[in-house]
């Protein structure tokens, strides 16, 4: 199955996900709310327009992410792409995400998805200043957002998490600029693509 999504063809439709949105767009998003289905919209479109009519992009099959299914029998998923959304300043980010890891897993067998592709999305929401305590009305998580953490401890913390990550499968990891928004607040989302999983 990976011949028809591989690994680095997913990497292409994310970062151009990435950019297709408006300039500050995703900065605003990133930090009012959860990025996750913003980028999994993209995506999904960006894999329909490339992959139609042969193939069909769905989105929230079963509770998944986005799948893949062949258009001739779509009763089985092809592909699997699920999506999953932190916060980079949060202390114990990897651990939650690595738990999310292990439930999705536990989810992914019970729906027997023999034969599909299965990668994951991880995406942390990183910002370049503190945000004021002003915005505390549209910041999601604000006091995330706001504990300090130095350069060294967050690429500390990211080599942790992708060194976690590679044993569930081929390991990509990236970030897209969001712009800024409110005045300055310098916004990017740093991901971590995984897959295809290891049975």
């Amino acid at each position: 199955m990976t011949a028809l999504l591989g690994h680095g063809e997913l990497v292409h439709h994310l970062e151009q996900a990435g950019r297709s949105f408006k300039k500050g767009e995703l900065a605003y998003l990133a930090l009012t709310s959860n990025p996750r289905d913003a980028i999994r919209d993209r995506v999904a479109w960006s894999l329909q327009q490339a992959l139609a009519p042969e193939i069909l992009v769905g989105r929230g099959w079963r509770r998944r992410g986005l799948v893949l299914l062949g258009a001739a029998e779509p009763a089985r998923p092809l592909v699997v792409v699920d999506f999953k959304a932190g916060i980079a300043n949060e202390a114990d980010l990897a651990d939650k995400l690595l738990a999310w890891l292990a439930h999705d897993r536990e989810q992914c067998r019970q729906l027997d998805l023999a034969g599909a592709a299965v990668y994951r999305v991880v995406l942390a929401t990183r910002v370049s200043t503190g945000v004021p305590q002003s915005l505390r009305a549209v910041v999601r998580s604000l006091s995330s957002h706001d504990r300090e953490v130095s350069d060294a401890d967050l690429a500390q913390a990211y080599q942790g998490l992708a060194t976690r990550l590679n044993r569930y499968g081929e390991l990509s990891q990236g970030s897209i600029p969001g712009g800024e928004v409110f005045d300055g607040i310098r916004v990017a989302l740093d991901y971590w693509l995984v897959g295809p999983a290891r049975r």
